[in-house]
């Protein structure tokens, strides 16, 4: 599985979270890590996630912005650089 960073962005409103989560739950990725604000009445929205080798990361975007456009959001799906361990901190 390769881990994956997902940015959503747009206008607040009911049902945000569940559209994203259902796109990844539909193409086997699993949600890590999820942070959210809203800027007065803008959603942002960042996740971590591991999705299977076989997907790639401009398919996942394709899916997302198919399902988010329509809720005026946008996505954007950039896959996650392995840092060696000699600089982890």
């Amino acid at each position: 599985m390769k881990k994956i960073i997902i940015s959503v962005f747009g206008p607040d409103r009911p049902g945000v979270l569940a559209a994203v989560s259902r796109i990844l739950f539909e193409q086997d990725c699993n949600i890590e890590n999820v942070t959210q604000t809203i800027l007065q009445s803008e959603f942002s929205g960042s996740f971590i996630a591991e999705m299977p080798a076989d997907l790639t990361s401009d398919a996942l975007c394709c899916f997302l912005s198919e399902a988010l456009t329509p809720m005026r959001l946008q996505a954007n799906v950039k896959l996650m650089e392995t840092i060696p361990p000699a600089f982890q901190r």
